[in-house]
């Protein structure tokens, strides 16, 4: 069966992604709650350049000690900016409390789950700015497998950090 997704083979990051983001979800695990910021960008041979980080805040989205809940109508505007954008979700971080990095059973059920994708989780509430790839649980969701974890040598293969890519911090809610 041929896939209707193109392969991901790579992801370039801008080198301070990881850091933005999880500066962005700071504010959230403050208040001891989950934060999520989207990565959106391009997708051509393989290679995803992500672009774009997306914060979602506001009355759209209800943030919990352990879940959140997405209003439909918050990712249609996710839906529209990345339209006008040219550009599409390529991935996305959510924190959780303590160390625990790998994927809920709630993450995995309700979550955005598209060939591909590539979900990554934050420890400690997002509350440590210098939290590296290593810290995180970095999963990947494949069609005929679902998520399953990256070990450590495939995020290091996989995840490229370019220290001369920028990616604004939208703000969507």
């Amino acid at each position: 069966m041929t896939s209707l997704y193109e392969t991901t083979d790579t992801w370039v990051f801008p080198e301070t992604a990881l850091t933005e983001s999880v500066t962005d979800m700071a504010e959230d695990g403050r208040r001891g709650s989950e934060g999520i910021v989207l990565w959106a960008g391009t997708l051509e041979d393989g290679v995803g350049r992500i672009t774009h980080l997306i914060g979602l805040h506001g009355p759209l989205i209800q943030k919990r000690p352990l879940q959140m809940h997405i209003d439909a109508d918050l990712f249609s505007k996710v839906s529209i900016f990345c339209g006008k954008a040219k550009i599409f979700l390529l991935g996305q971080i959510h924190s959780h409390p303590g160390t625990f990095t790998d994927l809920s059973e709630t993450d995995k059920k309700y979550g955005i789950a598209t060939p591909n994708f590539l979900s990554v989780v934050a420890p400690h509430y997002a509350q440590k700015p210098s939290t590296t790839w290593a810290e995180c649980g970095v999963h990947f969701f494949e069609e005929d497998r679902g998520f399953h974890r990256l070990s450590a040598q495939e995020v290091e293969k996989l995840i490229v950090l370019d220290p001369t890519a920028k990616a604004p911090l939208i703000h969507l809610g």
